[in-house]
């Protein structure tokens, strides 16, 4: 058990490092520490809460959400996030209980459970409310302004934004999510052009403060509000960008996304065969990484209908397979083939 624990300890040390870079430029550096020992993050939490350290346990966790959302390991951190919560119950740290609450309601969010994310969102509000701790108070709100566009609530998402704004003041890079959830605030209400001069913003200021992720997210983002205007020539040029950062940073949270749009935007181009292959891939990574479509990214749902209706049976059934059975970097390398034709 000594031994174990000690591997726990240094595990967490890493992880909190991790936490404390997640902002900075070289935050991939410090992500890949954790990533490269992600098997033992099962065995540390059970160490720690054998040996009665409780507190360990939950600063642990507490820095896991972006990790399994860009590794694919979101069960995996929403069943550390529950196991640890109610172990512990009311013991420990009120503001690394209340990220742990922010890990299980992040994951939740992204696996569609919006019970989950709402109640665990709340729930870490009401831990750091007055404690000083911004970090959790803005992720919180941005969750559940990501669950009010999941509900289809302009007021709500401009709400929850306009909090986050306040919270980060003039900090260029803390102010990424707000100005995204206004974005989706203005899609929302019907208002496209604002929504994508957001985004557009976003992309700036990300690519300023090397914030990689968010940078590749927007671009996804004004994709895919680039296709709802018809404009395909706008939609691919944004593409062939976002699918470049995502693979760049090998994410698993914006990959899928990257090649169900591809694949949608193949299709609505007169390209069923290489758009369904596509869809296909990209559904494959979603479910490889635990994850289900954001808000609006489940378009492709349509699109996918239709090249499946526009193809003879013993077709539809060969790209599936094909598709299907295409690993990350196989489909990537298609959608920047089939885009750049």
């Amino acid at each position: 058990m000594t031994g174990e624990l000690s591997r726990a300890r240094e595990l967490l040390a890493l992880a909190v490092a991790m936490a404390e870079h997640e902002r900075d430029v070289d935050a991939d550096r410090w992500q890949a520490a954790v990533e490269e020992r992600a098997d033992e993050l099962d065995g540390a939490v059970t160490a720690f809460l054998d040996a009665g350290a409780e507190d360990a346990a939950l600063r642990l966790v507490g820095t896991l959400s972006y990790l399994c959302q860009d590794t694919g390991r979101v069960t995996l951190g929403r069943d550390l996030a529950t196991r640890v919560l109610t172990t512990v119950g009311e013991v420990g740290d009120a503001r690394d209980r209340a990220r742990v609450h922010l890990t299980l309601g992040e994951l939740a969010f992204r696996q569609g459970d919006q019970p989950v994310a709402i109640d665990a969102s709340e729930a870490a509000l009401r831990l750091v409310s007055g404690a000083g701790d911004q970090d959790v108070e803005r992720r919180a709100e941005m969750n559940l302004a990501r669950v009010a566009l999941r509900d289809g609530d302009a007021d709500a998402i401009r709400r929850h934004a306009e909090r986050m704004l306040d919270l980060a003041g003039k900090d260029p890079a803390a102010r990424l999510g707000a100005v995204h959830m206004l974005g989706w605030a203005e899609h929302t209400a019907g208002q496209i052009e604002a929504a994508m001069q957001h985004f557009e913003d976003n992309v700036l200021t990300a690519r300023a403060v090397g914030n990689r992720p968010t940078e590749g997210s927007e671009l996804l983002n004004l994709a895919s509000l680039s296709l709802e205007l018809g404009d395909t020539e706008r939609a691919s040029s944004y593409l062939r960008r976002g699918i470049d950062v995502a693979a760049d940073l090998g994410s698993s949270y914006l990959l899928p996304a990257a090649l169900t749009e591809a694949g949608r935007l193949l299709v609505l181009c007169g390209r069923p065969e290489e758009g369904l292959t596509l869809i296909v891939a990209g559904e494959r990574q979603y479910e490889l990484a635990g994850l289900t479509p954001d808000p609006g990214d489940d378009a492709f749902l349509e699109q996918r209908a239709g090249a499946v209706a526009s193809l003879p049976g013993d077709r539809v059934e060969e790209l599936v397979t094909v598709g299907a059975a295409m690993s990350r970097d196989e489909a990537v390398a298609l959608a920047r083939t089939e885009l750049g034709s």
